[in-house]
């Protein structure tokens, strides 16, 4: 009876222990928005992983949104940050610290990063970060939320369009408010982390669940893109018409990757500070709204975010736009951000309030004023010689 019982036992913990050893075996589902799934699964994984006799290091890529930050902040681990999407700064700061830990005895090293840019539209090269990871031995935390259904042949992400097995990735993150328009995010990787977070993080115990309706939709957006891979590739036919109506703006730049439906657009040379980029960047987004109906949006940052990566526009592309939205965006754009880069390049300050003018007087007198300036030279008075000077056209 005993030796039953024992052979029992011993079956049971060769079952768990094989299940526990599973690589990217099971997920785990957040009810909540992105910044709180990152912000919960990251700062419980790492408490899980750290101990008093342990040393816990995450190298971070300074060019990750705030949920990311936040989660890292809570873990109390150390946590160096390197140059954004440069791999030589990744290794020089890897050789660095390794070197200056060698005498550690037990020394956890992670290198997060984010697989298309919430700040900045790049995509991680993730070739080589696992090339360091494997020559370091390394674990990589990869968030997925804005490659997810878009990267690769069929939508699956970074990995599928590196061609990188995903049981490489120690633990991959991602929202679910993006490409499967339904709320919550999801965390997966090996069965020990994942069970630890499910049954241990009391972010994810004591919070909501999922409403089985918006995981429902969650399993219907996957299946429409499985059974419809032709919604991957008109994405990536908008992003290209996007990326090429916007390639020629005087003044602007586009400094996200060409396959990124984030398509992120910076100002080619400073107005001086933060401040005076982010108040002409809001020009151009509000004449673009009010006028033309194009939403698009600046970036901002809070006092407590540490990404310190240039402001600019962001547009976010859909599969859904028609090539008669792409080129409206486009025009609306070049329109005013020419227009309002040629007023500020006068050296003159120029405030909308203050001046009592507004985006309908600029986009219907401006295309007169280039027309011919003598024949309305009584028109606008003051203001309109503000106008002709700043069109190089002089008395």
């Amino acid at each position: 009876m005993a030796s039953t019982v024992l052979h029992i036992v011993n079956s049971t913990l060769e079952w768990v222990t094989l299940a526990l050893d599973t690589p990217s075996a099971r997920a785990v589902v957040f009810g909540v928005h992105i910044g709180g799934v990152l912000h919960l699964c990251i700062g419980k994984i790492w408490c899980w992983f750290m101990w008093s006799s342990s040393v816990l290091w995450n190298y971070c890529d300074e060019g990750v949104h705030w949920g990311i930050q936040n989660g890292l902040y809570l873990s109390r681990s150390t946590i160096v940050y390197f140059k954004h999407n440069d791999m030589e700064s990744l290794q020089n700061t890897l050789e660095k610290i390794t070197a200056e830990n060698k005498r550690a005895k037990q020394l956890r090293r992670y290198i997060i990063v984010e697989a298309i840019y919430q700040n900045s539209g790049q995509i991680a090269p993730l070739n080589e970060i696992i090339r360091l990871k494997e020559k370091y031995r390394f674990r990589v935390l990869l968030d997925e939320s804005n490659s997810f259904g878009v990267l690769g042949r069929s939508g699956k992400g970074l990995t599928e369009y590196y061609g990188v097995p995903v049981d490489k990735i120690d633990i991959i993150t991602a929202a679910m408010g993006h490409a499967l328009a339904t709320e919550g995010g999801f965390c997966t990787g090996s069965a020990r982390v994942i069970d630890h977070q499910r049954l241990s993080s009391s972010g994810y115990v004591f919070s909501a669940s999922l409403p089985p309706y918006l995981a429902s939709a969650a399993i219907t957006a996957i299946d429409v893109l499985e059974g419809n891979p032709a919604l991957v590739a008109k994405l990536k036919e908008n992003i290209a018409i996007l990326w090429k109506g916007l390639s020629n703006i005087r003044g602007l730049s586009i400094a996200s990757h060409p396959e990124s439906p984030i398509v992120f657009l910076r100002l080619e040379k400073s107005k001086g500070s933060v401040k005076d980029d982010l108040k002409l960047l809001e020009k151009i987004a509000d004449c673009a709204l009010k006028e033309d109906s194009v939403f698009v949006v600046v970036t901002k940052r809070s006092t407590l975010d540490k990404c310190r990566l240039p402001v600019g526009i962001k547009l976010f592309v859909s599969a859904a736009h028609s090539q008669s939205d792409m080129f409206k965006a486009c025009e609306s754009l070049k329109r005013f951000t020419e227009s309002l880069l040629m007023v500020c390049g006068t050296g003159n300050t120029f405030d909308q309030t203050e001046a009592g003018i507004g985006c309908v007087w600029m986009s219907a007198m401006l295309p007169t004023l280039k027309k011919g300036v003598e024949e309305h030279r009584t028109m606008t008075g003051k203001m309109y010689y503000f106008w002709v000077q700043g069109l190089g056209e002089t008395d």
